[in-house]
């Protein structure tokens, strides 16, 4: 049976990929129709499984720059949700608005991309930069 390890490897890798409301059905694909529960995946389909997804998101690495990275990302959509950059999604529950967030980091961030393709050396830049438009709001509220 899958580890916790590798659950919990493929749980950020669905995040990553923004392909987590595609979960069931990746599980169902990878074990051939048995099953849709990441629980159940064999040792073998976990890494299989895994193994797609690091295909999905080619930069990722397992240096651990990647948890320090989204960290950083995380601080920048605390501060996105705070000024209610936030929308109702389909199951009623009220969620950050990310592509807000890229839209403002393409027009305004110093290197114009999406928040996920800036790097761990980038990031502490942009948070700063981030950080000060959310203080600007918090100033004229």
């Amino acid at each position: 049976m899958i580890t916790s390890t590798q659950n919990k490897l493929l749980h950020a890798l669905l995040a990553q990929a923004n392909l987590t409301a595609q979960k069931a059905n990746l599980i169902h694909g990878t074990t051939n129709g048995r099953t849709e529960k990441s629980s159940e995946l064999s040792n073998f389909e976990a890494n299989e499984l895994i193994r797609y997804l690091r295909t999905k998101q080619p930069q990722l690495s397992t240096n651990g720059l990647d948890v320090k990275a989204d960290k950083m990302r995380k601080k920048i959509l605390s501060f996105a949700w705070q000024m209610n950059w936030t929308y109702t999604n389909t199951k009623r529950a009220v969620v950050c608005d990310i592509k807000r967030v890229d839209t403002w980091c393409e027009k305004y961030s110093y290197l114009h991309k999406p928040l996920n393709k800036y790097t761990y050396q980038e990031l502490p830049r942009l948070l700063t930069q981030f950080e000060a438009v959310y203080n600007s709001y918090i100033n004229a509220i």
